[in-house]
């Protein structure tokens, strides 16, 4: 393995076996193997958004996505709480659409949004109203509740309580328990 500087002065890793160019820059290191872009499908990458991390794994959706649910990604960069709800460029595992493989962020200029946002918050003492287009998520931890345009409502957690001091109903088309 050798060890040499670029013209801007970022420093380069190249291996007989495999080329990884590691760029550092504000603390962040960014490592993306040349086996994992030369993988990538030949019809392109598509951008998608990060929408949360689960068991130290990426989720991701994208317009296109061929589930209703989001799915679990592979990444080539380091990715942190505060990038949830950024948007990601997508590659695919073998042309696999439900395998979706992160390659970066995509960067957005200071001061402006390339992406245009449809949420809404209200606050007017009595009452929170936040609505959003797509999907509304609220994380913490290991912990989640996702409210979904479909009307789907999902909570995750390592441990969830219902309690009420009356009637705890359950309704639906359909219960399943266990």
């Amino acid at each position: 393995m050798m060890k040499a500087k670029n013209a801007d002065n970022k420093l380069a890793l190249v291996s007989s076996i495999s080329n990884v160019q590691i760029e550092t820059q504000d603390d962040a290191i960014t490592a993306i193997p040349v086996a994992v872009i030369e993988s990538l499908p030949s019809r392109g990458v598509t951008i998608g958004r990060l929408v949360g991390i689960e068991n130290r794994r990426p989720v991701v959706h994208y317009l296109g996505c061929p589930t209703d649910n989001d799915l679990v990604a592979h990444t080539v960069v380091p990715l942190t709480p505060d990038k949830i709800g950024k948007p990601v460029l997508l590659a695919f595992e073998n042309d696999n659409q439900e395998r979706p493989v992160i390659i970066g962020l995509v960067v957005e200029p200071e001061g402006e949004s390339a992406v245009t946002s449809s949420v809404n918050l209200e606050i007017d003492g009595e009452r929170l109203l936040l609505t959003a287009e797509r999907e509304i998520v609220l994380s913490c931890g290991e912990g989640s509740i996702t409210l979904t345009r479909a009307g789907k409502i999902i909570i995750k957690g390592t441990y969830v309580l219902s309690r009420s001091s009356g009637y705890n109903k359950i309704k639906g088309a359909a219960v399943d328990i266990n």
